[in-house]
């Protein structure tokens, strides 16, 4: 296992090492990172991160190991973040979350170029027949919410239902576009939902085309519910909807912080710009959930 971390810096690693021990590590476990990273020619801190992303044996490791590492470019000096066990556990979910995402064949920008094209398609309420056809039906179609129902049943619906989708954008929705799930509240927006639930009815409750659909117009505060990586163990949309909310909130300020950073370094390191609208607590929440999920399951 010789291989080269994407992320692991060329050159000059054994002479950064001393420099690189700040982790407030065991002297032992300090020793042993060190002795991995000059075996494999990687930074310290790149080691961590394939520590983290591949499975940590020593709970020790868990407790101590920073919580942001930066990836290095030429010339640049490891910069280590250093909140805490707290964010280091939080990190480590992350780093699951992203590990298990990136076995999948699904964007390695986590949807930040999609988020731009789908601004650009935002009918502002004004939902339409061609619209539909065109561009939402298609989508969710991809996304694998339209299971169990036609085409024709589903297009149906959305033209019965396509007045009362307006008048519910607009109260619900309009008054909170510059907001995100952080600063509302469920009641504030859960009548745009409710009426997009009219457009599958399902046998049993399931929040994933509810949240789908609300995720492709509004995704700063709507998230998306994945059965795949979540093993969606939430009964109604409003229970997913909160979970993420609870999850935020109860997330330390310096934890926060360094999800942000580690979140946007992966985005930007896809070669694009963090598009201002990409919604950054969602995904971060839904990727902590992810890692925890797939390490609870035993597949992380």
């Amino acid at each position: 296992m010789h291989e080269k971390a994407p992320w692991a810096h060329d050159g000059r690693v054994a002479g950064r090492l001393e420099k690189e021990r700040i982790f407030n590590l065991t002297s032992e476990l300090d020793g042993r990172l060190c002795e991995f990273a000059v075996e494999r020619g990687w930074s310290v801190a790149a080691t961590i991160r394939y520590l983290i992303e591949h499975g940590l044996n020593d709970a020790q490791a868990v407790r101590t190991a920073p919580s942001t590492i930066v990836r290095l470019g030429p010339g640049e000096d490891a910069v280590v973040g250093h909140a805490g066990p707290e964010s280091a556990a939080a990190m480590q979910e992350l780093a699951a979350g992203v590990a298990f995402w990136r076995k999948r064949a699904w964007p390695s920008d986590f949807h930040n170029a999609d988020y731009q094209e789908w601004a650009r398609q935002d009918p502002h309420g004004n939902f339409t027949l061609s619209w539909w056809h065109d561009i939402q039906l298609p989508r969710l179609q991809e996304w694998i919410a339209t299971r169990g129902a036609t085409h024709a049943d589903l297009t149906a619906q959305f033209t019965e239902h396509a007045a009362a989708l307006s008048a519910a954008w607009e109260e619900a929705c309009v008054p909170h576009l510059d907001d995100d799930i952080s600063t509302v509240t469920w009641d504030e927006v859960k009548a745009f939902p409710a009426e997009v639930a009219f457009i599958k009815p399902t046998k049993t409750a399931s929040p994933v085309f509810a949240s789908k659909f609300c995720h492709f117009l509004l995704p700063r505060i709507f998230p998306v519910v994945d059965n795949e990586g979540l093993g969606n163990r939430w009964l109604t949309y409003e229970d997913y909807f909160k979970c993420i909310q609870d999850e935020w909130r109860s997330t330390a300020p310096a934890a926060r912080t360094d999800l942000i950073t580690e979140l946007t370094r992966l985005v930007e390191a896809e070669g694009g710009q963090m598009f201002a609208g990409f919604p950054m607590i969602n995904k971060i929440v839904e990727l902590r959930l992810i890692g925890r999920n797939q390490r609870g399951t035993g597949r992380a």
